[in-house]
């Protein structure tokens, strides 16, 4: 009798194991869409009353896995300004719980690489929140970009 059980344990194991690898790739996209889906649409951060400077970067233009490009934001009331934006900050900003769609500029400092590399995936998480938001509310998607973008004067691109 636990000679059956023992196999009965073991085929249950194994049915298992063979499940999870043929499934693998459709329960691997599910969480990635249903965790994509919480992250856009989670709550703002709370922040202080007054003039406010988040970090959301702070590398250089050397790849670092452990550090995004340059990035700021200044929120002041309920106006937000990112000033550069590099490889990896829009994401950090997302992690932080920062509501991408208050954003209402970006000014690029200069034009170096690692202070404007992180512009499309701003765009990108811009467009994905808001198309969340408009499912959600059964409206449509605003622009993806700020509404308003500042470079140095005198920039020659």
């Amino acid at each position: 009798m636990r000679r059956w059980i023992g196999f009965g344990f073991v085929g249950v194991l194994i049915l298992a194991a063979m499940l999870t690898f043929i499934f693998q790739r459709e329960v691997g996209e599910r969480i990635f869409e249903r965790v994509a889906i919480e992250r856009a649409t989670q709550g703002p951060i709370e922040l202080d009353d007054g003039l406010n400077l988040i970090l959301c970067g702070t590398g250089s233009p050397f790849p670092n896995p452990d550090r995004a490009g340059p990035c700021n934001v200044v929120v002041a009331g309920d106006q937000a300004y990112v000033v550069d934006m590099g490889e990896g900050g829009a994401r950090n900003l997302n992690l932080m719980g920062f509501d991408i769609q208050s954003v209402d500029g970006l000014f690029i400092t200069h034009y170096h690489s690692d202070h404007i590399d992180g512009i499309g995936p701003l765009a990108v998480l811009r467009t994905v929140s808001a198309a969340a938001m408009a499912n959600n509310s059964g409206g449509t998607a605003p622009i993806a970009l700020p509404r308003s973008v500042a470079e140095p004067s005198g920039a020659d691109g």
